[in-house]
């Protein structure tokens, strides 16, 4: 909640404190509460939230970075 609301403010705050807090919220879902629904959820809400503030350039780089699946982007 915390990250969604940081995301509704006027003035952004710093990406990485917002990057952590959906990030945690990712792993406690999965980890924790072992529910992945909720934490693809949070996810989506997550980009989407991005895209609301218009910042297509990080909205792609943080799906990786919640799926956490880089290895598909690493063939060369």
């Amino acid at each position: 909640m915390i990250g969604i609301c940081s995301l509704f403010l006027p003035n952004l705050g710093s990406r990485t404190d917002i990057d952590h807090y959906f990030e945690h919220s990712v792993n406690a879902y999965l980890n924790r509460a072992k529910t992945p629904f909720y934490a693809t959820k949070a996810t989506l809400l997550y980009y989407e939230m991005l895209k609301f503030r218009n910042l297509y350039k990080v909205a792609p780089a943080a799906l990786v970075r919640m799926t956490g699946e880089v290895s598909y982007f690493k063939l060369t």
